[in-house]
């Protein structure tokens, strides 16, 4: 039974999990009911399968490909309930909100095709562009913008994660700020500024959470 509990415990604190939480609220606020209800799936099926792995002991493999797909769905559907409310070319601020939540799923699915291709090949990234880190970065700092007006206080620290991501070899100063540990200072400071928003501000606290995580499963 403690073995059950603490396969429970491991799966919800796993970075997949968490992140598809954050975006499961993301989805919540911004998505139609095909991209929220296919989020809740992906979520429930992404924490079943750690929980297997952990409790049978036996490797089964998060298929990214998938994340990937519903991710894409999931800001088609953004873009739908736009396109349904006449609002696709609006400059308000809801409307410009919701391409910022697209774009940011868009780049979200880039990420995780790059992972899959890795995984399939048994490949690492050649160079940064073929880092799915890189995309994460690049919609991680999208993200940040999802009430609709620039984030001044989180994207300094998302600016460097993403810099730190780029020049990794290269750049060793403050080496315990590591790029996932900047952007998670990112979506922390962004709760503050989205109390108002609370389906917004719960996928930042989230998506925080995960990037604490990667000490441990990096």
């Amino acid at each position: 039974m403690k073995h059950f509990f603490y396969s429970i415990y491991s799966a919800l604190q796993y970075p997949a999990t968490l992140f598809m939480i954050g975006n499961t609220f993301l989805a919540l606020y911004k998505a139609g009911p095909f991209g929220l209800y296919a989020n809740i799936f992906i979520t429930f099926f992404v924490f079943c399968a750690k929980f297997f792995e952990i409790y049978y002991n036996k490797k089964i493999g998060i298929p990214f490909t998938v994340l990937a797909i519903v991710n894409i769905f999931t800001a088609i559907s953004i873009e739908l309930q736009l396109l349904q409310s006449n609002a696709t070319f609006s400059f308000d601020t809801n409307a410009i909100s919701s391409h910022i939540a697209a774009g940011a799923f868009v780049f979200w699915a880039i990420g995780h095709f790059f992972v899959s291709q890795h995984q399939r090949n048994g490949t690492r990234a050649s160079n940064f562009f073929h880092n799915p880190q890189f995309f994460y970065g690049v919609s991680d700092i999208i993200s940040i913008h999802a009430l609709g007006i620039i984030n001044w206080y989180s994207l300094p620290f998302a600016l460097l994660g993403l810099f730190k991501t780029i020049f990794s070899k290269y750049v060793h100063i403050i080496s315990f700020l590591t790029p996932a540990r900047l952007y998670a200072i990112s979506y922390a400071v962004g709760i503050y500024f989205a109390l108002d928003s609370l389906y917004f501000a719960l996928a930042q606290l989230f998506w925080a959470l995960a990037y604490l995580q990667f000490k441990k499963y990096a």
